[in-house]
């Protein structure tokens, strides 16, 4: 039903002739609609289907007040949301920092004996690494 409906959300974006931003994600502000949160359409349907008056009392039905700030977030130093091809081309500069180190496990150690049963079940199991 979901995909249904995010299919009928592109195809109207795609035919849509006002001037309003793509919700799905064309258009210069697609990007962070696409990651950040809900739309307010989306969060009235939440709030109205959960029986509450607003976001805020759906908040504090679900969110204990012992792990609640007490003070607001103040987020407006934070800079402008980036569009894709900006948030791509930081990513990449600080990927570029990164170090590729070659992995010296089982190459050689000396003076040493790794037990098979750690060598096995340990090092050499994907469960470990792969999860």
């Amino acid at each position: 039903m979901l995909a249904e409906k995010m299919s009928n959300d592109v195809e109207q974006a795609k035919t849509s002739t006002d001037k309003q931003p793509y919700r799905m994600g064309f258009g210069p502000s697609g990007f962070s609609d696409r990651h950040i949160g809900p739309s307010q359409d989306d969060v009235r349907e939440m709030v109205k289907y959960l029986g509450k008056g607003s976001l805020q009392a759906v908040i504090d039905a679900v969110i204990p007040s012992t792990v609640k700030t007490k003070s607001p977030l103040y987020l407006s130093h934070f800079p402008r949301a980036l569009s894709e091809f900006e948030a791509i081309e930081r990513i990449k500069g600080i990927a570029s920092k990164n170090k590729v180190a070659r992995s010296f496990i089982g190459m050689g150690y000396y003076d040493t004996i790794t037990p098979p049963v750690i060598q096995r079940n340990i090092l050499e199991n994907p469960g470990w690494y792969t999860q």
